[in-house]
Order: C-alpha cells, then sequence, then structure tokens
C-alpha cells in the first residue's frame, strides 16, 4: 500500500461520518480559520483504531512522512489531526531526521491546537530520545515565528521533575515581553506545571522578573500556589 492509497482509505473512512453541522461549531471555535468534517475526538479515536494497524507491517520513517505531507495538503482539520496522532503511534519508527518535518508541521496551518500536540506529544519525546535535537530547540526559541517560540516554551511541561528549569526560564526571560496572547500563555502555563514538582524556583523566577513578566504570565504561573504579585 502506498501512501497516497492509504490516506485514500483514511479519507473515504473519514468521509462516512462527515457532521457538517458539528464541523460549522467546530471551525467557529477555531476562528474559521480552518474548515472540519465534524468529526469529535471519540469518534476519531475509535475510527484510528481500526486504521492505524493495516500498515504496521509496512510502516517506517519515509512512508510516515509522506503520511504529514499528504495530510498537511488537505484542507479539513481532522486530516492534521489524524497525521500527529500517526506519529504518536508509530513513534519509534522516528529519528532525528523528522525534525525538519516537524518544524515544517509548525509553520504550515500553524494553531494552538496543533502546536501543543506537536510539542507535548511529539517534540517532548524526540528531545527526550536523542538529545542532539537540542541545539534546534535553542533555535525554536529565539525564532521569529511565534508558534516555534511556544513550542521550545512548552515542550518541557511533561518531563516534570526532570525539566531543565534554567532552559525554561531563558526560553520564558527571552519571550517574556512579547505582547502575543498565546505566547504569554504559554510562559504561564509552562511555570505553573513546573511549580507541581519545583514551586520554588518559580516563585524565585517570577519575584526576581515581576517587572518585566505580563500580568498574565505571572497570573498563569502562580494560580496553583496562591500567590499573587500586583498586575
Amino acid at each position: 500500500m502506498t501512501p497516497q492509497a492509504y490516506i485514500d482509505l483514511v479519507t473515504a473512512r473519514y468521509e462516512e461520518i462527515r457532521k457538517p453541522s458539528k464541523a460549522k461549531e467546530m471551525s467557529a471555535y477555531m476562528r474559521n480559520l480552518f474548515p472540519y468534517l465534524g468529526i469529535n475526538k471519540p469518534e476519531r479515536v475509535q475510527l484510528n483504531k481500526e486504521i492505524f494497524p493495516i500498515i504496521k507491517q509496512i510502516v517506517n520513517e519515509d512512508f510516515l512522512k509522506e503520511i504529514v505531507l499528504l495530510c498537511w495538503q488537505k484542507q479539513e482539520r481532522e486530516y492534521q489531526y489524524f497525521a500527529m496522532d500517526l506519529l504518536q503511534k508509530y513513534f519509534d519508527h522516528l529519528s532525528p531526521r523528522f525534525m525538519p518535518l516537524i518544524t515544517y508541521m509548525a509553520m504550515q496551518k500553524s494553531w494552538w491546537d496543533s502546536i501543543d500536540l506537536l510539542a507535548i506529544k511529539i517534540v517532548s519525546r524526540l528531545v527526550s530520545k536523542f538529545p542532539e535535537l537540542q541545539p534546534t530547540i535553542d533555535e525554536f526559541g529565539v525564532h521569529e515565528y511565534l508558534w516555534l517560540r511556544r513550542i521550545a516554551i512548552i515542550y518541557q511541561i511533561p518531563f516534570k521533575r526532570k525539566t531543565n528549569t534554567q532552559l525554561l526560564f531563558r526560553f520564558c526571560l527571552h519571550n517574556a515581553a512579547d505582547k502575543d496572547f498565546f505566547i504569554r500563555k504559554a510562559i504561564g502555563w509552562a511555570l505553573r506545571e513546573q511549580t507541581k514538582s519545583d514551586p520554588q524556583s518559580v516563585i524565585d523566577f517570577v519575584s526576581k522578573y515581576e517587572e518585566i513578566l505580563s500580568p498574565l504570565s505571572k497570573k498563569e504561573a502562580l494560580k496553583k500556589i496562591n500567590l499573587r504579585f500586583p498586575a
């Protein structure tokens, strides 16, 4: 089976459960940036359980690359979700050579939904498995494209106690003056998650840079420890 044949099969199965009325709601929720088929996540998960095993015997990294490119060419958002879910399923086939395509995925059809899934479910695992990818993340952290910077800020969230706090704080500080909501929210989110394993380091960081961090970032960072700074 070729990648195109596989995507044709996926498309046929997804089209069978398309819900136009639901699609409008889902698109509106995403500010009408993308059209949708109207398939909720539980339905996709169930259908994917049937579709994923079809390529089990033939899947490899190059096959996955082709699938990603084909899904990113399609208009409906569910196909991009499918590609990212497929990468999680067959993550063991990925190598550092896949990182340029991750960058492409982050820079095309970007919005918080795809970026957060990429960062938390894929980039975090890749960098953990292949530390030699860290210089790429360092570049993300200072990149002109805000969505790459968001990835750099939040990708360590799954690391919990293994988080490199100095790296996290460096990315947060570099982006602290950015006025974009999604960057400020990312800083607060990443810091808040870090309070679960190392609250004092976050308190110290926010205290030291409270005049630089935005009110939103500070509020989100300290939400779970009931400590507030003046807005």
